[in-house]
């Protein structure tokens, strides 16, 4: 009996916590080039039905510079705090591009220097 009574309290202690969804839309892990701004997917939130999107607290870490930074969901109930973590990896991913000014076709005669334009 008395297993039983702390097996109740200690559920009703713990169940807040497991009631508190957050979910992230699109991957975990998100790809970002050099230069690009990042543009959130998007996150819902929900804590007993309730929708409780407004109340995370949303932060980031990002920079300009190559590397691995964190986007961080997290929402808090009394002594409990849910989060729910996005990597964001910033490189460089786009192919350098080549514009030639000019002409495609260049015709020289024998003897004519080339000079590039």
């Amino acid at each position: 009996m008395y297993s039983l009574l702390v097996i109740v309290i200690l559920s009703l202690f713990c169940l807040p916590y497991f009631l508190i969804n957050i979910s992230l839309m699109g991957d975990s892990t998100t790809l970002l080039d050099l230069g690009e701004k990042f543009s959130e997917p998007g996150y819902t939130g929900s804590f007993l039905g309730n929708n409780i999107k407004s109340k995370i607290n949303v932060k980031n870490d990002i920079k300009d510079d190559m590397g691995k930074y964190k986007v961080s969901y997290s929402y808090n109930f009394l002594f409990y705090k849910k989060t729910k973590n996005r990597v964001v990896v910033r490189k460089d991913i786009s192919p350098p591009k080549i514009e030639l000014v000019g002409e495609n076709n260049v015709q020289l005669l024998i003897g004519q220097n080339y000079n590039e334009l």
